[in-house]
């Protein structure tokens, strides 16, 4: 959803390097029989357990995820996990909150074959691509 709703949709399965830790946190909150989806964060994480915000659209400078429309209340913390996941699957993303795409591009790169894109190693130490994060609830997940 970058540009305009014509534009070429490219499904890109990225895989997770090696010496990068991705965390998917979802924050619950249960009151009146009823959990529901305080927000959902994604970190990258390096071998000594310190937080990255990847150099993606859609997440605020805390990692915090740009969900869009979703509705979060839940009947067990079990559902908003899966229902947090589940909207994250099939979101599309859009360019509100990206930084600067040099480094996305480093980041995350791919190369085209002939029936689909085949993915690269990030170009450089990625880190340097990355800014480093420290929220309240990055201290409380366990990594």
């Amino acid at each position: 959803m970058f540009a305009s709703g014509t534009d070429l949709e490219m499904p890109l399965v990225w895989k997770v390097p090696v010496n990068v830790k991705v965390i998917f946190a979802v924050l619950t909150k249960e009151a009146d029989d009823l959990v529901s989806v305080e927000g959902n964060w994604l970190f990258a994480c390096d071998q000594d357990k310190r937080g990255f915000r990847l150099p993606l659209p859609n997440l605020h400078d805390d990692c915090r995820i740009c969900t869009g429309a979703f509705d979060g209340d839940q009947e067990t913390a079990f559902e908003c996990v899966k229902a947090s996941l589940d909207q994250f699957a099939v979101s599309k993303w859009n360019s509100d909150l990206m930084r600067t795409i040099e480094q996305s591009q480093k980041f995350f790169r791919f190369l085209p074959t002939k029936d689909t894109f085949e993915p690269l190693p990030v170009q450089g130490e990625w880190t340097a691509l990355c800014n480093k994060v420290s929220t309240a609830l990055f201290e409380r997940v366990v990594v």
